[in-house]
């Protein structure tokens, strides 16, 4: 222990919070709100984790300024008034919204009462006149709490309409021309929302990931980009009240009990084959770098051929080369004309005279979201003589959105695919986390268009890799700062238990491949040998493993013919995994959270566990994997994004861990 308080130590001074979340900065500060039996939190302006009781009614109320692109302004605080008392409370701040052309400056206010009602409140002023798509309040609706169930919707007009919480991911908005939504919570407690100011509807934002249905002002039938005036005002309330007698509802206060990981799981399906995406920096792979991505057990690497260009030859042969290199199968994206019998002819020549060992090949069409029948079909009949087992299939290259809203005729495809990444509308540490949950939403919804077509995601990411709706072209950036595809969390132990999530809930959606992140670079796994260009935003070093490498080696090891998965129920804030092998199996827990967690693991006492946590971080902030023997109730403790594993090599001498 003498050598981890030492390490410990010695992180410290590197900056603790780096190796934790990618920043050397702190969370913002978290404000405990209650309004009788409502309950929240403030934090860096906005309203987070809305509750009635037991049940979150709203995971964020704030204000969002879209750019014409539908790019995020930042915004800065200043002049924060707060009240707080035990049953209400008052806070109050200015705000400025500011990138490029985009100025626009607004006071908020956000009031909660004792009698169970909270109000969030602005009044802004445009300090320039500017193109934007929206500005105005929005409101997150906890997906897992509300899927399924039914509310009452009033117009604009104040009729009043019965609707509904879509179970499978909705292609478009299920609510429109809104001014308020009422619906019961699962715990029996009727709650009502109240929009002021605009005309608001709802869409669904799984279709990004988000686990959260989102209410926000200005409909998508309105023409954009929209110009605002110079002084010209926007004013906006939502006003969220408990309905009828609460008197008897009180949240808990006791200390919450240490959650127990079940000791046996049900194994139905094999996981998700595991890939990498070619390094985006386009340098080729040193020998250590070989080396280290071999132990990862890969199923395969992917390479996009993007036939317009003029090196799509040579990005073949690097894609040859490096899968020869590392004894893996490749998944290439071939982005394809409409009128594709010359791109056909010539990709079938590289082929025949390249031979690659294809697993899988991802048909693009250019000019449409996702491949007509045709394109993929003609693909498939072009490749097949030199990749019999390749499989052939299409989908979305951006988003679920785009496979969602237009649908293929998949029936006979090989497989559907779209990537993901947590980062489309929010980007704080809690809302990318609660991405993970949404995958089995829409692997359902996949089914209930493509039945019996298997899903694969290709790739996810932790940033948008481009803007699949940017209408104004590519966005300047000075050189020091980070490209808008580069998450400095990507180097961090949160990237890690990210991972460790995601795949969980793959497992538990029953995808049958994941493609994640690249090889090496500030997108990888690990970082490039001569290092980055800008390390005081992106403080990685030379060479170093990132956290997340290590993830995928512990999934790796179960990897294969035989390997069996299940992920299991855990609470908030958890994930957790079961692997099988042969005789072997292995538990996975991450913990995605900024405090520290506990879990005690069913027949596990006294076990021999893996932890990676920022407790063995050195100056190279590039933590490892360590063993640690369980405490004799088979509790292990989880620090800030920390992710364990134990290993139980024989299931039939005791119990299943």
């Amino acid at each position: 222990m003498d050598a981890i308080n030492e390490g410990h130590s010695r992180a410290s001074a590197a900056g603790l919070n780096i190796i934790r979340y990618g920043r050397p900065g702190p969370l913002p500060e978290r404000l405990e709100l209650a309004a009788g039996p409502l309950t929240a939190v403030f934090a860096a302006g906005d309203l987070w984790n809305i509750r009635l009781g037991g049940c979150e009614i709203a995971s964020r109320i704030y204000l969002a300024a879209r750019d014409r692109d539908w790019g995020v302004v930042p915004v800065e605080i200043s002049n924060l008034e707060t009240a707080i008392r035990r049953d209400g409370f008052a806070i109050s701040y200015d705000a400025r919204s500011r990138r490029g052309e985009i100025d626009f400056s607004w006071r908020a206010r956000i009031l909660g009462a004792a009698g169970g009602s909270l109000v969030f409140e602005f009044d802004g002023e445009a300090l320039s006149g500017f193109w934007n798509n929206r500005i105005g309040l929005c409101v997150h609706h906890t997906a897992a709490e509300c899927a399924g169930t039914p509310c009452q919707i009033e117009d604009a007009a104040g009729w009043s309409v019965a609707g509904g919480f879509p179970v499978l991911v909705a292609p478009h908005q299920p609510f429109q021309n809104l001014q308020s939504l009422q619906y019961v919570t699962r715990e029996g407690c009727a709650v009502r929302l109240r929009f002021r100011g605009d005309i608001f509807e709802t869409e669904d934002q799984r279709n990004w990931t988000d686990a959260s249905y989102k209410t926000y002002s200005t409909p998508l039938s309105a023409p954009y980009p929209r110009w605002i005036e110079k002084e010209a005002r926007v004013r906006q309330s939502v006003t969220i009240a408990a309905q009828g007698d609460h008197s008897a509802l009180r949240e808990s206060q006791a200390a919450a009990e240490v959650p127990v990981i079940p000791p046996t799981a049900v194994f139905v399906h094999a996981p998700p084959k595991i890939g990498l995406g070619a390094a985006s920096h386009g340098g080729t792979l040193s020998v250590r770098e070989l080396e280290r991505l071999r132990a990862l057990c890969l199923g395969h690497l992917r390479f996009d051929l993007h036939w317009g260009d003029g090196d799509w030859r040579e990005t073949l042969e690097r894609a040859v080369r490096e899968s020869h290199a590392l004894g893996v199968g490749l998944e290439i994206a071939v982005f394809l004309p409409a009128a594709s019998e010359r791109a056909l002819d010539e990709l079938t020549l590289a082929v025949q005279c390249l031979r690659p060992n294809v697993v899988r090949w991802i048909v693009f069409e250019d000019g449409r979201f996702v491949a007509s029948d045709t394109v993929v079909q003609r693909l498939g009949e072009a490749m097949r003589p030199w990749t019999p087992d390749a499989a052939v299939g299409g989908g979305s290259d951006a988003n679920f959105a785009e496979l969602n809203r237009n649908r293929p005729d998949a029936r006979s495809w090989d497989f559907v695919s779209f990537a993901a990444n947590p980062q489309v509308h929010a980007f704080d540490n809690e809302s990318v986390m609660e991405t993970c949950t949404v995958l089995p939403d829409l692997r359902k919804t996949v089914q209930n268009f493509a039945p019996g077509v298997p899903a694969v995601i290709s790739p996810a990411t932790l940033k948008p890799r481009f803007n699949a709706v940017a209408t104004s072209g590519a966005s300047e950036r000075t050189e020091d700062e980070l490209p808008e595809n580069v998450d400095p969390r990507q180097m961090s132990l949160f990237a890690a238990a990210w991972t460790a999530a995601f795949f969980a809930s793959a497992c538990a959606a029953q995808i049958e491949s994941v493609t994640l992140f690249e090889t090496t670079g500030w997108r990888g796994v690990m970082e490039i040998e001569a290092g980055v260009l800008i390390p005081e935003h992106f403080p990685s070093i030379p060479g170093a493993l990132f956290p997340v490498y290590h993830v995928l080696q512990a999934l790796g090891e179960y990897a294969g013919a035989d390997a069996l998965a299940a992920a299991l129920p855990v609470p908030r804030g958890l994930a957790a995994l079961r692997l099988r092998r042969g005789a072997s199996e292995r538990l996975l827990i991450a913990n995605l959270t900024a405090e520290v967690r506990q879990a005690r693991i069913a027949g596990a006492e006294n076990a021999e566990a893996w932890l990676l946590d920022e407790t063995t971080a050195r100056d190279d902030r590039s933590p490892a994997p360590y063993r640690e023997t369980l405490a004799r109730d088979g509790r292990v403790t989880l620090r800030r994004y920390a992710v364990a594993w134990i290993d139980c090599n024989d299931r039939e001498a005791g119990s299943a861990l």
